[in-house]
């Protein structure tokens, strides 16, 4: 699913910031200590809930409700951290979380490793070998539950 703008409000060094995105692919560039790192790790807390706890409170206001938002192929997704909870927001409907992400959230997001690559991480598939390739290939196409069915 294309992402089309992400929204992130009071999460670390963030205080608010809309990202408009274009299909395909999108690199985030940037000086040093400019939080880059913190705009993934946003994306990173929204897809897995983790890590619990406050780690995403900022400095600059310690009684804030972290958030982030992700407008997809016509869904609004969001996260929000409270102090006890997380609560997802999926078009309007809620969902509580104390640690695992709702199966409603996982299946409208898709996102996952193979979507989403960190600052120090070798180029996707480009140097893997053909075994990586074809668990990548896999894992993309739900063959990999092949055993399951």
């Amino acid at each position: 699913m294309p992402i089309d703008k992400i929204i992130i409000d009071n999460f670390r060094s963030w205080e608010h910031a809309e990202i408009d995105l274009s299909p395909g692919l999108t690199a985030i560039c940037g000086n040093p200590q400019s939080g880059k790192t913190n705009g993934i790790r946003g994306i990173e807390f929204l897809r897995t809930n983790r890590p619990l706890g406050n780690k995403f409170v900022p400095r600059f206001n310690k009684k804030a409700s972290p958030s982030v938002k992700i407008i997809a192929d016509g869904n609004e997704i969001s996260i929000t951290k409270k102090k006890t909870k997380s609560i997802y927001n999926l078009n309007g409907q809620e969902f509580y979380s104390g640690g695992d992400v709702p199966s409603e959230i996982e299946e409208v997001l898709n996102l996952g490793d193979t979507n989403i690559q960190g600052q120090i991480e070798k180029p996707f598939i480009i140097t893997d070998t053909p075994g990586e390739v074809i668990k990548a290939i896999n894992k993309i196409t739900k063959l990999e539950k092949v055993d399951l069915w």
